[in-house]
């Protein structure tokens, strides 16, 4: 029951996220660092999330609410994040071509547009160095290796169970986990978040490619 509250204000923040017209425009308050308002305010979210539930002694439910909740969401993060790069590079594309003369707007929009895509560039940076931060903690350090462990066991069930059996819990794994990111096939020597920081990543040169050229 609590998971399905979490998941719905969740999805609500994202909402107002995505429905912002700006979203990826520098946050306003002091210590922004050039960070942007929705990535400030997602991280935020993530990190609300961490504090409330990994006081939770048992590890097998740091588990459950990091595979239920707060995987999902982040993953949320990453896609939304590599959503935008298209249209903040063509923003930035149209900016560049605009020829306003002495047109205030003109003006202000072209800077509002490279604004916003040196804000994707460091909100990424920051996402980045947040998801590295948390694979390092000891909470992630061992849910990796509870993952890792989990992995190993389904294995060992599949290759004792008859082969109809073993047919039909591949089905079954496959329908259970499609909505879940992809963990890689070498957790054993991968970060808890090491799979969204590599698409962190690819999203982050594009961003500075485009902001270079």
């Amino acid at each position: 029951m609590w998971l399905s509250v979490e998941k719905k204000f969740a999805n609500e923040e994202l909402e107002t996220i995505r429905s912002a017209e700006r979203p990826w425009k520098v946050a306003e308050f002091k210590d922004s660092k050039g960070r942007s308002d929705c990535m400030v305010m997602l991280v935020t979210l993530v990190e609300e999330f961490q504090r409330r539930f990994h006081r939770i002694p048992s590890l097998l439910h740091h588990f459950s609410f990091s595979e239920e909740l707060e995987r999902p969401l982040v993953g949320l993060i990453v896609a939304f994040s590599r959503d935008s790069l298209r249209g903040l590079l063509k923003r930035a594309e149209k900016a560049s071509m605009m020829k306003m003369g002495s047109h205030g707007e003109g003006r202000g929009g072209a800077s509002d547009a490279w604004a916003d895509l040196a804000a994707y560039v460091v909100s990424l940076q920051f996402l980045e160095t947040k998801l590295q931060f948390w694979s390092g903690s000891s909470t992630y350090l061992k849910l990796a290796n509870l993952m890792e462990e989990k992995k190993k066991n389904t294995k060992q069930t599949m290759t004792t169970t008859s082969p109809s059996k073993t047919s039909n819990a591949i089905a079954n794994n496959q329908e259970d986990s499609k909505d879940l990111p992809s963990t890689g096939s070498d957790s054993s020597s991968r970060g808890f978040w090491e799979p969204e920081e590599e698409k962190v990543a690819v999203a982050l040169r594009e961003g500075l490619k485009g902001l270079s050229e």
